[in-house]
């Protein structure tokens, strides 16, 4: 029956009609259209009226994933909503929203979602939608921010897509992490997130591009660097979720974005020196918690350790010097560890060194003859993130590259019964490290942030540490 033809009761006839719908016996790929198009008509049009919490946005696309439909002929079903979203001209705001949330949450679950979306050239659209629809719908916003995170999270963008975001859309960006001093912003994670992630592409696409003797521009880098006086909050809050005790992934992505910071003199006191404090006891804490199967997560905090120390206003402040030599020796003087292969590995007491050799640590160290020693004599000079290779250093070993956040499993664990929007549990937030403008940041239950942490089995502790 045409859902166009008469108008709906209650909310019960509503679900009906959608549960009628998403039964349909499909026997042929004209069918899989019709039924997905006639699911996406009826609640596009009745978004309005039944679909306004986040719960019910939830149940909606949940049923319609979970349905014969969309279950039976699932490669099918992704291709025909990622055609109706990059082909088809003046889709109307609802039929998007539907979309890029069936997109989404079926992406949490299958990376071949996010892949094909890729591979059908729809991240140009992804970002398109953001840039066209940014004062439209906050929803529609936040759904595209998230479907971004997500892509970027599992496989490098094109060089060309990257080329073409403009620089606008980081000022949007970062201008709508300013203003969300309050909770009327429904999307300030999503937004930092999206920021972590496309710095994250451009770092990995300017290996790529040195390697093809190609260049790419890190637009979003480069937009915080000549306005970092005006987006201060985008710091801010940085150092808070670092603090929180994120997924790796994400905290990957935060660390990769805190190198450039402290790397580019630019920026060297972007961060407040409060801010610096809370951030080198978090490193402190980490490098002293990690477990010897996490030494590449360590090396990556070692690798920003030594520019924050080295290049920031903490060298006036002489913070927590001792407990910091202290971490450092203990870590210089380890074994040195064997690699699967036997080879050996001493990247972190070599890294351990280096930040040992900066200078207002005053740090000598004992050797055999017994005569101290300044450490920056036993230390060859070496560059900011030298890579194992010495290839550069933003080499594969360097922090560009160095466990990178792309590539992570997504769970294909069945969708939760209960939920709250697209599956996420809400999460009450824990004490903030210092009171500040960004008191109403909650992690929202439409974030990535959850999700993530499931992935990341071996880095369960983290959340301990807060």
């Amino acid at each position: 029956m045409d859902v166009l033809s008469y108008q709906l009761e209650d909310a019960d006839q509503f679900w009906d009609e959608l549960n009628d719908i998403s039964s349909w016996e499909c026997r042929s790929n004209w069918t899989i259209s019709q039924a997905l198009r006639a699911y996406l008509r009826l609640a596009a049009m009745y978004m309005d009226q039944y679909l306004v919490s986040d719960e019910d946005l939830t149940k909606c696309i949940h049923e319609l994933i979970l349905s014969n439909v969309f279950a039976r002929n699932r490669a099918y079903a992704r291709r025909i909503l990622i055609s109706i979203l990059t082909l088809e001209d003046e889709l109307d705001i609802a039929t998007k929203t539907l979309i890029g949330a069936v997109l989404l949450m079926d992406g949490r679950r299958h990376t071949s979602t996010l892949e094909m979306l890729e591979e059908e050239e729809a991240s140009q659209k992804v970002i398109d939608t953001l840039w066209d629809d940014r004062h439209s719908s906050p929803r529609l916003h936040r759904l595209f921010l998230e479907l971004l995170y997500e892509m970027c999270r599992v496989q490098k963008l094109r060089l060309s897509d990257l080329d073409t975001i403009r620089e606008d859309f980081f000022d949007f960006l970062f201008m709508t992490v300013e203003k969300s001093g309050d909770d009327s912003d429904p999307y300030n994670l999503a937004v930092m997130k999206v920021l972590l992630a496309l710095n994250e592409q451009y770092m990995i696409a300017e290996l790529s591009a040195q390697e093809g003797q190609q260049s790419i521009v890190n637009k979003m880098f480069k937009v915080l660097k000549n306005r970092a006086d005006q987006y201060r909050t985008f710091g801010e809050n940085l150092v808070f979720l670092f603090n929180r005790g994120a997924d790796v992934v994400l905290q990957l992505m935060m660390m990769k974005v805190f190198y450039l910071i402290f790397t580019t003199p630019e920026t060297y006191e972007y961060i407040y020196l409060n801010d610096l404090k809370v951030l080198l006891s978090v490193i402190v804490r980490e490098l002293n918690d990690l477990s010897c199967e996490e030494e590449k997560l360590r090396h990556t905090y070692l690798r920003i350790l030594h520019p924050l120390l080295q290049n920031t206003q903490l060298k006036q402040e002489e913070y927590k010097r001792d407990q910091l030599v202290a971490v450092l020796e203990s870590l210089a003087s380890e074994d040195v560890s064997v690699g699967p292969l036997g080879e050996q590995d001493n990247t972190t007491q070599r890294l351990s060194r280096r930040c040992l050799g900066v200078p207002w640590l005053d740090y000598t160290t004992p050797v055999s003859t017994g005569v101290s020693t300044p450490i920056l004599e036993l230390t060859p000079a070496t560059t900011i993130s030298e890579p194992e290779n010495s290839a550069g250093q933003n080499g594969p070993g360097g922090i560009a590259g160095a466990t990178a956040g792309i590539i992570t499993p997504v769970s294909s664990e069945p969708l939760p019964k209960k939920s709250t929007f697209l599956g996420l549990p809400k999460k009450k937030p824990p004490p903030r490290p210092s009171p500040r403008k960004l008191i109403n940041l909650s992690i929202r239950n439409t974030s990535a942030y959850d999700v993530a942490s499931v992935h990341d089995h071996h880095h369960s502790h983290h959340h301990n540490h807060h």
